[in-house]
């Protein structure tokens, strides 16, 4: 076996890999767009990837056996550089894939930290137990998720609430919301620290924007929570144009366990099932957070998981 860069002589080997993950997924939890849907895109992102970023590719002679991409990116999770690994980044064949991968890491991770890279994150596919316990060993844990659901209706049993699609006149209902949303990411156990910006002007650039929707859960005239959604969302998946993305969900917690995000939910899915182009409903969120993770859990199905692993810097101070 052989570790290689990567070139466009691989790109056919490389769709086919990520395909077969694609379709095992797909087997796993029958609510993901068939890949005929997705098959443009993750060609435009291989393309890119080739183009512009490193790899490596496993090769048995000529057959490929694995690859693995690699983004040298900014700062992430702290105050260190990153090296991302996409979903669509990375695969193997089945047969001894653990090895596989343990090859291409070990090369790519030399890399890494050649480069000062000590903020590490791959995104794998949920089902892909053989892979968890592979990242896991390897010092990975789980911080995202990405869900997903067909646009079905869902009934709610919140009474006395109000959803109202926000428009210019009321969008800064939730200003309040937003402010205590910002404050609570920083606190244990979540402890994910959060760059203070300008609500209000951040609202109104949201409401102007094209396909960005937001509705507001009132109880009588005071605004007690709201729900967020757009074309896109993190993961690749999800820039497919027969999905759309729910980027943010909050209710005062003085007004939480009376089904008040179900209800929240249940009235966008309602709106969102006119359009009969979208037939996905997608939602990334941190699975740091229980009461979110809990949430999300209840009515989307996840179908990936991001981990990451933190270098300690002093590996850099003592090579």
């Amino acid at each position: 076996m052989t570790l290689k860069d990567i070139k466009q002589e691989h790109k056919q080997m490389i769709l086919k890999l990520f395909f077969h993950q694609y379709d095992t997924e797909s087997k796993m939890i029958n609510t993901l767009p068939h890949k005929s849907d997705i098959n443009s895109l993750i060609n435009d992102k291989i393309d890119h990837l080739i183009k512009n970023h490193q790899g490596v590719i496993l090769l048995d002679d000529t057959k490929v056996l694995g690859y693995m991409f690699y983004i040298l990116g900014d700062v992430l999770f702290g105050n260190q550089k990153c090296a991302v690994v996409p979903l669509y980044g990375h695969g193997a064949i089945d047969d001894n894939k653990q090895k596989i991968y343990q090859a291409m890491l070990n090369h790519a991770s030399k890399d890494w930290i050649a480069h000062k890279r000590l903020s590490w994150v791959v995104r794998v596919f949920e089902h892909d137990w053989v892979l968890t316990d592979f990242w896991f060993k390897n010092g990975f844990g789980q911080r995202c998720a990405d869900a997903i659901r067909q646009v079905e209706m869902l009934e709610h049993n919140a009474s006395n609430i109000t959803i109202k699609r926000a428009n210019i006149d009321n969008y800064l209902d939730v200003y309040p919301l937003e402010k205590h949303h910002e404050q609570y990411y920083p606190k244990a156990p979540l402890c994910l620290p959060v760059t203070p910006g300008n609500i209000k002007e951040e609202l109104k650039e949201w409401i102007h924007k094209t396909d960005h929707y937001l509705w507001i859960a009132y109880k009588n005239k005071e605004a007690v929570g709201y729900l967020k959604i757009e074309p896109t969302g993190e993961s690749v998946i999800s820039k497919s144009e027969i999905m759309l993305n729910i980027t943010g969900l909050y209710v005062n917690p003085d007004f939480r366990n009376k089904h008040i995000g179900k209800k929240l939910l249940s009235v966008a899915i309602s709106d969102i099932i006119k359009n009969e182009s979208i037939q996905y409903l997608g939602v990334d969120y941190e699975t740091t957070n229980p009461l979110g993770r809990a949430f999300w859990e209840r009515y989307f199905t996840p179908y990936t998981k991001t981990l990451t692993r933190r270098i300690d810097e002093g590996i850099i101070e003592e090579s």
